[in-house]
Order: C-alpha cells, then sequence, then structure tokens
C-alpha cells in the first residue's frame, strides 16, 4: 500500500495532517490525510541514509530525540519528500516521578518549546509523545500526564495529530490508555513477536481510534531463542527477509485501523547484544531486508539486489547447534550463498568474542572488525581459523559478510564456544556479575528497579528523599581458581569530580527482580579507599584482593558489592552499564589462573615455529614434563617425558602438528606446531 503525492508549500508553512473516519456496514476504516491526500506512513526508524529511504519509495522516518540538527534534518525530508514522526523525548517512568507537579511542568515546557519551534515545517507528520515511557510503572499518573500534554500540542498546533509508542501492548493496557488519554489521536506499538496479534487485539480493545505499528522488525533478542549458554540463536539476513516480508503483507497492511509502520532500524549501527540483529544495512551496505522494503514500498525490487544466504555450518554444525569445540585449532566454517544478479561474490568473516569486546574490537556493527591473527585462509565462502588457547574468552560469534561488490551485503553469524580446561589458561580471567540492580528511595522505596530497568545501573547521592541511588552486585567465582589479584570494574561514568565508596558483603541474599529501597543489605564497613570519577564512559576499577581473599579462605565464593556516591551534586545520576547490555558488563577480573591443586600457572612457549629439524618447548617452571605429539588427522606421533625441553623433528614430513604438554603437577597446555 502506497500514497504518493507532491505538495507545494512555502517554506515554513506547514501540511495540515489530519484523520478521516469511514463506517459501512459496521466496519471502520481510519485514513491519514496530509494536505487533504490519503497518506500511509511507510518508514523506518531513526533518520539515516534518508536519500536511500527515497529511492526504496518510503514516506516517512521516525526520529527518538531532539537537538540542534532536528530543524535541518525535518528540511532535508521535506526536500526529499519524505515525512518525519518526531519524537518528543521523555523518561520512562521507571526513572522519572510523573506524580511530582514540579516534575511534570518541567517537562511540559520543554514541550511546549519544541512544538513552537517545529509546528510549521512542512515536513512534520505527527508528534510521538516519549517512546516506551510507561516502562517500570503501572501507575496511571503517567496517562494522565500523557493526555495533558496531548491536549496543550493541540492547542499549540491544531495541525498535526498526536501520538504515543508503548512498549507492546495488552488488552489491559490499550483499555487504560483509551479510558485516560482521550485527546491521544493515534495509539503506537513498538511491537515484534506478537505483531500478529495486533488486528484481533484492537477489535476487542475499547480503543476506538486507530493505531500506528512504531516499532516492527525481526523477532527481538528478548522474544528469541538461545543456547545452552545465553548466545542467541540468529536468522541470516536472507532468513530474516522473508520473516518481514511475511509480517508487512500479513499484518501491516491488512488492518483498515492501522495508519502505516515505522520498520526497526533504518540503520547500521544498534547493537542490541548482536550487532547485526536489527539494523537492515551493515557497514552502510543493502541487505536483503532494505530489498524486500523497497518491493513492499514501490512495489518492486531494487535493480540490482542483494545476496543470499543458502547455508552456513561451523565445525559441521548449523547455527542454531550448541557448537562447542574440543579443540581450539583448524575449525572449518563453510558457508553456501548466491546472487540474484550473477554477481560475483566475495567472502569476509570475522571472529569476535560474544559476551564482551572492551577495547578488543570496535562495538557496534558498522566496522564489525574481529580479533586479529586467527583465520588462517580464506578461499571463497570455507574458511579456516585456530583460536590461541591463551585467549581470556570462552564464548564467540563468527560472522561471514557475502558481498557483491555493489553496495549489497547478505550475512549470517554462528555462536560457539571453546571448552577450555581449569588451570591450562593463562593470564586475567574474568567473571561477569551474576545479579545487578539499582534501588532508590522516596517514591520508589519499595519498587524493583532491577525487573523493570534491567539495563540501567544508578548511583546518586542527595539530601532530598526521592533522589538517592545505590548500585548492587552479585558474582559467583565457583570456576575461579586461586588467583593474585581481584580488581571490580564497572563501566559508566560520565559525571566529573564524584567521590564514590565501595562496600562488600558475603553471599548474594537478594534477587535482582526483588531488591528494593527497603529490602536491601545494610552496608556498613567500607571497602578500601575513595575513588573519584570523571566525565568520561570507562570501565572504572576497585582492587577488591582483600576482601575476595577472605570470602574465598572461608570457603564462601559468592559475594555482593555495593556503590554508594558520597558526593551531592545537581544533576543526573551517575549511570553504570548493566550486565543485560552485553557488552560493558560489571565484571571480577582475576590475575593469573592457577592449577586446581594450587601450583603455579605454567606458561609455555614453543619455537622456533615454524620449525625445520628442531623445536625447543620454553616455560617458566623448570620441572618434569610429559610431551605428545599429535598429527593433523590426530594419531600420536612423538610421546616422550622429558625434562630437557629439546627435541628432533628432522625426519617428521612437513605438515601440522598439535602438542599437548602435561606437567607433574597435572596442568595441561596445547600448542600448534607447523613442519617446514
Amino acid at each position: 500500500m502506497s500514497f504518493v503525492f507532491k505538495v507545494e508549500v512555502l517554506v515554513g508553512q506547514a501540511i495540515p495532517v489530519t484523520i478521516s473516519t469511514n463506517v459501512e456496514n459496521g466496519d471502520t476504516t481510519y485514513t491519514l490525510l496530509r494536505g487533504g491526500e490519503p497518506f500511509f506512513a511507510e518508514g523506518g526508524c531513526e533518520f539515516n541514509f534518508p536519500e536511500r529511504m527515497m529511492e526504496a519509495g518510503g514516506n516517512s522516518i521516525r526520529t527518538y530525540n531532539i537537538n540542534g540538527e532536528t530543524l535541518g534534518k525535518i528540511a532535508q525530508a521535506h526536500d526529499l519528500g519524505l515525512t518525519i514522526l518526531l519524537g518528543l523525548p521523555m523518561n520512562n517512568a521507571a526513572n522519572f516521578d510523573y506524580g511530582n507537579p514540579s516534575s511534570v511542568e518541567n517537562v511540559k515546557n520543554n514541550i511546549r518549546g519544541w512544538v513552537n519551534t517545529y509546528k510549521d515545517s512542512p515536513g512534520l507528520l505527527a508528534y510521538c509523545i516519549g517512546n516506551e515511557i510507561e516502562v517500570g510503572n503501572t501507575d496511571d499518573k503517567v496517562w494522565e500526564v500523557v493526555n495533558e500534554i496531548a491536549q496543550m500540542i493541540h492547542e499549540l498546533d491544531p495541525n498535526h495529530p498526536t501520538m504515543i509508542a508503548t512498549a507492546g501492548l495488552s488488552l489491559e493496557k490499550s483499555n487504560k490508555i483509551a479510558r485516560l488519554c482521550p485527546d491521544l489521536d493515534i495509539l503506537g506499538v513498538n511491537v515484534y513477536a506478537p505483531i500478529g496479534n495486533m488486528p484481533n487485539l484492537f477489535s476487542n480493545s475499547d480503543w476506538r481510534k486507530p493505531y500506528m505499528i512504531t516499532e516492527w522488525g525481526v523477532t527481538a533478542p528478548f522474544e528469541s531463542a538461545r543456547n545452552t549458554w545465553g548466545s542467541l540463536f540468529e536468522l541470516n539476513s536472507t532468513e530474516k527477509a522473508a520473516v518481514i516480508k511475511d509480517r508487512y503483507e500479513n499484518v501491516i497492511v491488512q488492518d483498515p485501523r492501522s495508519l502505516g509502520s515505522y520498520v526497526f532500524i533504518w540503520s547500521s549501527n544498534k547493537n542490541e547484544g548482536v550487532p547485526t540483529w536489527f539494523p537492515l544495512f551493515v557497514k552502510d551496505d543493502d541487505t536483503p531486508l532494505v530489498d524486500v522494503m523497497q518491493l513492499e514500498w514501490s512495489g518492486q525490487y531494487p535493480e540490482n539486489r542483494s545476496p543470499d544466504i543458502i547455508s552456513a555450518t561451523l565445525d559441521g554444525k548449523s547455527p542454531r547447534e550448541n557448537i562447542l569445540l574440543e579443540s581450539p585449532f583448524d575449525i572449518v566454517v563453510e558457508v553456501e550463498a548466491s546472487d540474484p544478479d550473477n554477481d560475483d561474490l566475495t567472502y569476509e568473516f570475522a571472529i569476535r568474542p560474544e559476551f564482551t569486546t572492551d577495547g578488543i574490537v570496535s562495538e557496534g556493527n558498522r566496522y564489525l572488525d574481529g580479533l586479529p591473527g586467527i583465520i588462517r585462509s580464506v578461499e571463497g565462502g570455507r574458511m579456516t581459523f585456530d583460536l590461541n588457547a591463551g585467549m581470556n574468552f570462552r564464548e564467540y560469534r563468527m560472522y561471514c559478510f557475502v558481498s557483491d561488490g555493489q553496495d549489497n551485503v547478505g550475512y549470517v553469524s554462528i555462536p560457539f564456544s571453546v571448552e577450555l580446561a581449569p588451570g591450562s589458561v593463562g593470564g586475567d580471567q574474568e567473571v561477569i556479575a551474576a545479579q545487578d540492580a539499582y534501588v532508590r528511595d522516596g517514591f520508589y522505596d519499595d519498587k524493583s528497579l532491577g525487573r523493570s530497568d534491567k539495563l540501567n545501573l544508578q548511583t546518586k547521592f542527595s539530601s532530598l528523599e526521592g533522589y538517592n541511588r545505590e548500585t548492587y552486585l552479585s558474582f559467583n567465582a565457583n570456576e575461579i581458581l586461586t588467583s593474585g589479584t581481584a580488581t571490580l570494574m564497572i563501566y559508566g561514568g560520565g559525571v566529573s569530580d564524584v567521590d564514590l565508596q565501595l562496600y562488600g558483603f558475603i553471599g548474594n541474599q537478594w534477587e535482582e527482580d526483588d531488591i528494593t529501597w527497603e529490602s536491601r543489605e545494610e552496608t556498613v564497613d567500607p571497602l578500601g579507599e575513595l575513588t573519584t570519577i570523571d566525565d568520561s564512559l570507562r570501565y572504572y576499577e576497585w582492587d577488591v584482593t582483600d576482601f575476595v581473599r577472605e570470602a574465598r579462605n572461608s570457603g564462601q565464593n559468592s559475594f555482593s558489592f555495593v556503590i554508594k556516591s558520597n558526593t551531592e551534586y545537581l544533576g543526573d545520576p551517575i549511570q553504570w552499564d548493566s550486565r543485560e547490555t552485553v557488552f560493558n558488563p560489571p565484571k571480577l577480573r582475576f590475575n593469573q589462573v592457577t592449577s586446581s591443586n594450587s601450583q603455579p600457572y605454567l606458561d609455555l612457549k614453543v619455537f622456533p615455529n615454524p620449525a625445520y629439524d628442531h623445536f625447543e618447548v620454553k616455560s617458566n617452571i623448570e620441572q618434569e614434563i610429559e610431551l605428545r605429539m599429535f598429527d593433523a588427522r590426530g594419531a600420536e606421533v612423538f610421546p616422550e617425558s622429558t625434562k630437557k625441553h629439546h627435541f628432533s623433528i628432522s625426519g617428521f614430513p612437513q605438515g601440522v602438528y598439535y602438542l599437548k604438554v602435561t606437567t607433574k603437577n597435572g596442568q595441561v597446555i596445547q600448542r600448534r606446531l607447523i613442519k617446514n
């Protein structure tokens, strides 16, 4: 469905947008009229690639924030024949007291100024009051405030409708909005997997006005299947394109009460666990998802289409299997792809840590660079790689990008894990927080923010009730062996010259989804000195060695930390990334891991490598070792128990060999040797 028209207007002259209602044989149909002409919103979320939106036949862009570039973006959209669904930013109810008249008045003043600034822009389509602002609170007050804002906007600007965007929708929520927001014109819904339920839900709802799907696309990460260690199974780009094509054709354009939709997300840089999950663009190139949206919006595919993924395997297993590698060597990935236009295809591969990048590789998907030095060979869609057993990660994800050389790309990702024997890995070892939450006093003192605001952690001190926040973290170190030092790390900051004090207590007798200000564990004894943060966003660290060592010496491997502020200041609270944000989770970093019988860690080097007629094994500990050597087929070719660490291989064929070294104390290390 697409209504395309050109309205000639003067600069600064608004194009009136109204809603037409038609009832025939008991069925109600709604039509958005822009400049008196029918307009069905066909757009994407976020202001990116507007020219490509125009080329694809889209007609609208949804924005979420307002800044100094907003007026220019609305003008640019209008010049391209596009419109803007203007997001009026508001805090969600988990972080804002909608029962505080003074705070609400400040919000209204902001929105009043924005409406007066943008109301005469010819590219403006409608106002979206906040985004998922009901999250974290079921209090009716938030909807009453929304209705007051809708009334105010109508008084300031009679030419543009008002709407909201809810986080999903239930019958109960829709009925409440119908009762408490009579001045709202359109009900917007952000919905993914349950999108097919929307027509039936609105048929039974008390909401008797039109609706829009303000976010939709592939099934969201929080609705999707995971493997046994928590990594998401991601559809490849061809499978995703089929999903959004089905949802558009069978849901979005079928309901006469719908005024259109905004696909999530018209961008190449949105990371929600897996950086390729939502964006329709990858590395700024079109994907099959963009091709499908152009088909639906314009009636035809682009002249040159993106490659399709046919199949992919890693170590012979499919992307939706639990892939646990027992050996880190000679892992084979095979990807088969085709191109609708018979363009020559090139394959690019990347291996990235799954749950943290922390300075290792870029976090976004604009670049999607992988760990260096582990891909051995690429021949078309076949790639072979090795993982250094000394890496500090267990979980990874393989990405393959298939390009046609015409700015189009298809992709597939496969999560996998490497089984690392305890005590065989050198360097640092990390434990991600098992639970994290923040608590707040005043109005929120009995509310569980760990359940309602999972992506955020906050810390703040105030002499005013209702503004204090404390951050709680718990860790389980059962899999960690003895360590030299332990460091608590949490990512965030952004506030200058604020002193923080860390506290700790043994055990984790609290639950993330239940802890509140009232139920929190009282903390008395601080750990170490005050830490002062600045306005940079980074990992801040506390040395917790003594506390952790004391706990573990008493047989306890579970412990909790509390972060409090000692500095009162005006402004927003300190924001930390929670474990649910995936890429910068709170963590405990332990230094060298030792063996299970507490013997020193063995650091092993094999040189020269590649070798010709001999090689040496050098370690930091002088002790007897057992060396076993295997060829590429797994046949043992060189067993010897020795202390000399010097070996002749002059009579061995060229190729790849694997060394397994076992110390007298039971430590095991594997190394790869190339014989030239």
